[in-house]
């Protein structure tokens, strides 16, 4: 089961800011057990701000992380043992959050990180998750609209890439895998393989967007070139 959030005003979603990221930390601040998700590629309509949400958690949840960087009340981890790299923003502190995140959202936007030509560069899947105090965004950059194969003609989005592969077309009614003529392990390697198409599994790849996250937050930087110049004297 899912819902949807839309914005009040009609606004496309390429105008996604930091009041948009505020309202969906919010919402699943005040409603414990729910999810968002803001879909990059995947979005079937772009013409109006919105946001999906889920009654369930996605298996990219419990990945694990490797702390990457620390800006201010932020930490920036990695996802662990994922088909596709991804990202994870935290901290108990909503207004870092935001900032963070919608400097992030921004930074992508810019960088025009799809390998395929977007028009509105949503190169990005996000996913807002919460945990007692502590607000989690992930954030998965995306290099392709569709994988091939199976759903090379399907919408594709945020459920998909943090995990959850769904193996039947609704419109059709067809299985997109055939139970009886695959084995599990065969099955989870098509889903897994999907997920890396349409995202990076190479660091190199997308090296600019780690230089951008683990780069001195502004009051490090002032202290180190102050360091500096110590040492200079």
């Amino acid at each position: 089961e899912h819902f949807v959030l839309v914005n009040k005003e009609h606004v496309p979603q390429i105008s996604l800011g930091p009041e948009e990221i505020g309202d969906a930390l919010s919402f699943i601040q005040e409603f414990d057990g729910k999810h968002l998700f803001f879909n990059g590629p995947g979005a079937s309509i772009v013409g109006h701000m919105h946001f999906q949400g889920l009654f369930m958690k996605l298996p990219i949840e419990s990945a694990k992380t490797k702390v990457i960087a620390r800006r201010g009340a932020v930490t920036v981890g990695e996802v662990l043992d994922w088909p596709a790299i991804a990202f994870v923003l935290e901290s108990e502190d909503k207004a870092a959050l935001v900032r963070e995140t919608a400097a992030f959202v921004d930074f992508l936007k810019e960088k025009h990180v799809m390998k395929e030509e977007m028009p509105d560069n949503l190169s990005f899947d996000l996913l807002f998750t919460s945990e007692k105090e502590n607000l989690r965004v992930y954030v998965i950059p995306r290099s392709r609209k569709n994988p091939t194969g199976v759903w090379q003609n399907i919408p594709y989005g945020v459920p998909q890439t943090c995990g959850l592969g769904f193996v039947f077309n609704e419109e059709t009614e067809l299985a997109l895998i055939d139970p009886a003529k695959v084995s599990q392990e065969q099955a989870v390697a098509v889903v897994e393989q999907a997920m890396t198409e349409v995202g990076y599994s190479q660091r190199r790849e997308i090296s600019y967007i780690y230089q951008y996250l683990t780069r001195p937050s502004e009051g490090q930087a002032d202290k180190n070139k102050k360091s500096g110049l110590r040492k200079l004297n």
